[in-house]
């Protein structure tokens, strides 16, 4: 029997596996006939086997399969489904690093395409093969968000292109926008004679060329949405920033801070005013950049119903009202800054240095968010979740997205506003 200290010797040597397996084969009394040498190859050959299934188990999960059970053991093989035995073994044996052939599956909604590329996917995966699994719209969503993102952008590209075997499900049963289409093409092209693409839809390439999308900036309600994906990142935040840095330090350069004390209110409804006069403002611009957003928007390109990047069509009244909360996003995701600014004001009596630092922040955290090395930080980032407001442009948003970005923005309020009331608390006011 094999002693703690035994297994540390071989955890040192990465042999753990072997030993355990070795160990409970000689404990075994049906094997007291084998020899040590048949034991530890006995031992070794399970060792590596609990490896492959681990490493199988790995890859399957990674690959993000709807029906991870799925098996080719298990097909349908009945009559005019078009497939059969041999063939699917075929697929389950194929290399497909070294025999890079695409395969398409077509079938109406409800003859098991999903299960049949799960089933191809898994068996790929038994055989070593890196797989990724995306639905169609997923797929357009994930382009679309890290567009916002040059790094990210094209790493996902990368991912995309390089993957053993890629798998898109549903395609074209949407449309989607011309910036997804163009990077699936890329993606499609890369792909080409090097590795192999799965593809499962209701229709044939007749459709697809048909159903490319021209029609999403056809509507002026669209409008709203570019305008706040382009001034979120940059031109919010800057004007936010001179408000904020203002605030406090301000009132201490022009020495209006004492008379404010003079009046019976406290420090900390003092700072509550300031904190709500800042997130008032921040709403009125939010507000003007949604007005003149669609103003411009029915001015230039009409009123016509809206359609979202995931190729679904909604009235012009929902689509207003997605553009409405995309605004209201945007506004509670701009909190955490204004935090930032106020607590920043509070520590000096230069206005112009707290307006440049709160810049600064906002610009650090999206440099920050860029950086593939701090992915460990980035969810909690001021900025990470901004660009999420492109949810709202989907059939269904993903309101446990939204949900996330704004608990990191009261987290960022609860943090630093309680540092800003500390400061303010215990500040001795000398203007």
């Amino acid at each position: 029997m094999f002693t703690t200290l035994d297994y540390e010797k071989f955890r040192t040597l990465r042999i753990t596996h072997v030993a355990a397996r070795f160990d409970a084969l000689t404990a075994d009394e049906a094997n007291d006939d084998l020899t040590p040498e048949q034991l530890f190859l006995t031992a070794v050959d399970d060792a590596l086997e609990q490896r492959r299934t681990n490493r199988v188990q790995a890859l399957i999960r990674k690959a993000g399969f709807p029906i991870p059970g799925a098996t080719i053991a298990e097909l349908d093989y009945r009559e005019g489904r078009g497939i059969t035995p041999v063939r699917m073994r075929r697929y389950a044996n194929h290399d497909w690093a070294s025999e890079p052939v695409n395969l398409l599956i077509t079938s109406p909604t409800g003859g098991g395409k999903t299960y049949l590329v799960c089933a191809i996917g898994i068996a790929a995966c038994h055989n070593g093969n890196e797989v990724l699994y995306t639905r169609m719209d997923d797929l357009a969503r994930r382009l679309v968000i890290a567009r916002a993102d040059q790094i990210a952008h094209q790493t996902l590209l990368n991912q995309l292109s390089s993957v053993d075997l890629l798998a898109i499900d549903d395609f074209l049963t949407v449309g989607i926008d011309p910036d997804a289409a163009s990077d699936l093409f890329a993606i499609l092209a890369n792909r080409e004679h090097r590795l192999p693409t799965l593809i499962a839809s209701q229709s044939g390439p007749d459709y697809w060329i048909t159903a490319l999308p021209d029609r999403i900036a056809a509507s002026g309600t669209f409008l709203i949405a570019v305008a706040f994906v382009v001034s979120t990142p940059v031109f919010l935040p800057a004007v936010i920033s001179v408000v904020a840095g203002d605030s406090l330090a301000g009132e201490a350069q022009a020495g209006t801070v004492r008379y404010a004390m003079i009046v019976p209110v406290s420090r900390t409804k003092w700072l509550l005013m300031k904190a709500g006069g800042v997130f008032a403002f921040a709403c009125a611009q939010v507000a003007a950049v949604f007005v003149v957003g669609m103003v411009s928007g029915f001015a230039l390109f009409g009123v016509h119903d809206l359609t979202l990047l995931s190729g679904t069509t909604v009235s012009v009244a929902e689509g207003v009202a997605r553009m409405a909360g995309i605004a209201g996003y945007v506004a509670l995701s701009l909190t955490g800054l204004c935090a930032v600014g106020l607590l920043i004001s509070s520590l000096t009596e230069v206005p112009l240095a707290a307006m440049a630092a709160t810049a600064v922040v906002s610009a650090a955290s999206t440099v920050c968010d860029a950086i593939p090395q701090l992915q460990a930080i980035q969810p909690g980032l001021l900025t990470h979740h901004w660009l999420d407001l492109t949810t709202f442009l989907f059939a269904q948003p993903d309101w446990a997205l939204l949900q996330q970005g704004l608990l990191v923005q009261l987290g960022w309020v609860l943090v630093v506003g309680a540092c800003a009331w500390a400061r303010v608390q215990t500040a001795d006011v000398t203007a």
